[in-house]
């Protein structure tokens, strides 16, 4: 279920930047064809609600990275990215974060999922 919600998420990223999503080490981002890893961060705590009862909680944390070879074509993007997705709210810096948002699966395990936007620029 989360490999497809990524797969939406960089077909999203992609249509609304027109930039291409990359998964590999190599930087190949120019200011004409910027380059934008997602990369997932999942995690899971357990929770003792009393001796008998707990709850299991899942997180899992997008950190996309926008890569460009300047500054100023790297936080132009981010904007255009920001203003493509209403939830995110910046923040001072070129790191934004979202405050998260919860849902429960089908288990009814609650999946906390936070976004977070980088911005890597050349020298």
């Amino acid at each position: 279920m989360i490999l497809k919600e990524l797969d939406e998420l960089e077909r999203f990223i992609q249509i609304k930047t027109a930039c291409r999503t990359s998964f590999g080490d190599e930087d190949l981002a120019t200011d004409d064809l910027p380059c934008i890893k997602i990369i997932p961060v999942p995690s899971f705590a357990v929770n003792m609600i009393s001796k008998n009862d707990y709850d299991v909680q899942y997180t899992l944390q997008l950190q996309i990275v926008v890569q460009r070879k300047s500054e100023k074509t790297a936080i132009a993007l981010l904007e255009k990215l920001l203003t493509s997705l209403p939830d995110f709210h910046p923040e001072k810096g070129h790191v934004i974060s979202n405050s998260g948002s919860a849902n429960y699966d089908q288990n009814n395990y609650l999946i906390n999922t936070f976004f977070s936007i980088k911005v890597i620029t050349g020298d």
